[in-house]
């Protein structure tokens, strides 16, 4: 809360009028909180997801084959999109770190499978769904890693009024 509070002051506020104590402050709490709130997000994910599928599990007894058919169709459906998705990843930014991070999510996410198929707990598309979250949060970070690497260049535009 004090983030948001702290941002809507800062916005209206002009850049030159602004403490550079206030711009320093913001940035550490920004720093600081980045890790927190990733977690939130990661957790708010795995919630929707669980109560998306309790969802379509709730209308099993009106539409049994229905039901069933849209579960196997959506674990498919993110099975693919997930494996594709990772395979695009790992060929395409190869890097050492990311390539392990695909490798231990995708062992990762096997692991859970079988174990939600064995113990018969959970629906059978959670998994599969979050899988498919986690590799494309692996391929923002893969993007944002090789942008951060190549250094921009200015438009030509730019270069004309300046000289």
């Amino acid at each position: 809360m004090a983030e948001l509070v702290l941002f809507v002051v800062l916005l209206f506020l002009p850049i030159n009028v602004t403490p550079p104590i206030a711009v320093w402050s913001y940035e550490k709490l920004l720093y600081l909180s980045s890790p927190l709130l990733s977690v939130f997000e990661a957790i708010h994910i795995v919630l929707f997801i669980m109560k998306a599928s309790q969802m379509v599990v709730d209308q099993m007894e009106e539409q049994p084959n229905l039901v069933k058919s849209v579960i196997l169709g959506v674990a498919a459906l993110a099975c693919l999109l997930g494996s594709l998705l990772s395979r695009y990843i790992y060929t395409v930014y190869a890097s050492h770190s990311i390539n392990r991070i695909i490798e231990v999510l995708v062992v990762t996410s096997l692991i859970l499978l079988v174990l939600s198929l064995v113990k018969d707990e959970g629906i059978i598309s959670e998994v599969p769904c979050i899988f498919f979250v986690m590799m494309c949060i692996v391929w923002a970070l893969a993007k944002e890693s090789a942008m951060s690497k190549k250094q921009i260049e200015p438009p030509s535009m730019w270069l004309k009024y300046v000289f």
